[in-house]
């Protein structure tokens, strides 16, 4: 295929073929053998992409408090907030194995008092509990998201591309808490490390062999 066909239509949807093309597993997984190679990627996209909404919805709280596109914040908030519990619904399918059963009933723990706090009456301090919740539940999914990776050749491009998707949100969402007025501890180490790992990942993406 030529460079310049490639350039015209776009590399994303070649690069996303690519991975659901290469993505086999190494060893037999119980959680995924009867799934198939494009099921196996939506899973670890689908648990990678809990970890980005646990960061956008706090991103988008505080862009409602601030009254920012206050009409699209809050529409979209709710639309978050339905994927979310949408997706933990969806993952229980992917989740056949002790461990990955264990993380996702301690995600679907966690996802009730936090869920009632985003969709309560918007406010500072609803903001930084929101925002202090928000580790667990990434914290939570993560470990779902490499669980589900485990036992697959190149799982780990899916998992670390949709990781970007989070850290972009986590970067947005350090920031608006910030233009918020709101400074948790730690706010400005955590935005020089998020910084610092979307770069990492970013090199370490454009440096495999099989993407």
């Amino acid at each position: 295929m030529s460079p310049r066909f490639v350039s015209r239509v776009g590399w994303r949807p070649f690069a996303f073929v690519l991975v659901l093309l290469c993505i086999l597993p190494a060893a037999p997984n119980p959680a995924l053998a009867q799934s198939g190679t494009a099921a196996l990627a939506a899973a670890i996209n689908q648990a990678g992409r809990e970890r980005m909404l646990s960061q956008r919805i706090v991103k988008l709280y505080c862009q409602a408090g601030m009254n920012v596109a206050t009409g699209a914040s809050r529409s979209q908030l709710a639309e978050s907030i339905a994927l979310f519990e949408r997706q933990l619904g969806d993952l229980e399918a992917s989740a056949r194995t002790p461990e990955t059963q264990a993380t996702l009933a301690q995600l679907r723990r966690l996802w009730p008092p936090w869920k009632e706090r985003a969709e309560g009456a918007v406010s500072k301090d609803g903001a930084l509990q929101l925002h202090a919740g928000s580790e667990a539940l990434l914290e939570t999914a993560h470990r779902l998201t490499e669980q589900l990776e485990a036992g697959t050749a190149l799982g780990w491009i899916v998992n670390l591309s949709g990781r970007q998707r989070m850290v972009s949100q986590r970067l947005a969402k350090l920031y608006m808490l910030r233009a918020w007025g709101l400074e948790p501890p730690g706010l400005a180490a955590e935005m020089e490390s998020a910084q610092a790992e979307f770069t990492t990942a970013l090199g370490r993406l454009m440096r495999a062999r099989e993407n």
